[in-house]
């Protein structure tokens, strides 16, 4: 009987790992597609590239690994080890009591009322060309978040294509050493 119920527990585990298997298998062949597709997509936009295009897109390309590398890891950076500051100093000090935690719920409240004040304040005083200049700040803002997607979609569809790349030479290196084996046998 133990014997059975092993054997059950081991072709259960057997073909647990066969499914998992195939999902992974059908993850690779999809992304596979996908890659060759988006190589074939390159492929011929390179095709009908001038000189000239090329060097813009080098250009381009130069300009956003500059933007990545001088402006925003910087700012991830810095922000990073801000948190990493915060955290280290949060774990410093000593654990707060029930009588701590009520205190300073009480500040958060008497301080969210004072910032209320003071935005309804700030509401009231403000006129018409506050108002285009919050609106253009907020415009930069937004351009600044989308500057920023963009470069680092850019940045992982560059990944992906040089990953593409490296795949397709292996596959030429493969193909090739495949023809070179079938030409004696012709």
């Amino acid at each position: 009987k133990q014997w059975y119920q092993r054997r059950v527990a081991i072709t259960a585990g057997i073909m647990e790992q066969r499914h998992s298997q195939k999902t992974a298998v059908q993850v690779a062949e999809n992304k596979y597609q996908r890659l060759m597709t988006q190589l074939k997509e390159l492929r011929a936009a390179s095709q009908n590239m001038s000189v000239e295009k090329l060097m813009m897109k080098l250009e381009e390309e130069y300009k956003s690994t500059q933007y990545l590398v001088e402006e925003k890891l910087p700012k991830e950076l810095a922000a990073k080890k801000k948190s990493c500051n915060n955290i280290q100093k949060v774990l410093l000090e000593p654990a707060m009591t029930e009588d701590d935690v009520e205190e300073l719920l009480e500040k958060a409240q008497d301080l969210q009322t004072e910032l209320n004040d003071l935005h309804q304040q700030r509401v009231s005083k403000s006129d018409n060309a506050d108002e285009k200049l919050v609106m253009f700040r907020k415009q930069a803002m937004m351009i600044a978040r989308k500057k920023e997607a963009l470069a680092e979609e850019l940045k992982e569809c560059t990944n992906e294509w040089t990953e593409a790349e490296n795949e397709l030479s292996k596959k030429k290196e493969k193909s090739t050493d495949c023809d070179s084996a079938l030409i004696p046998l012709l």
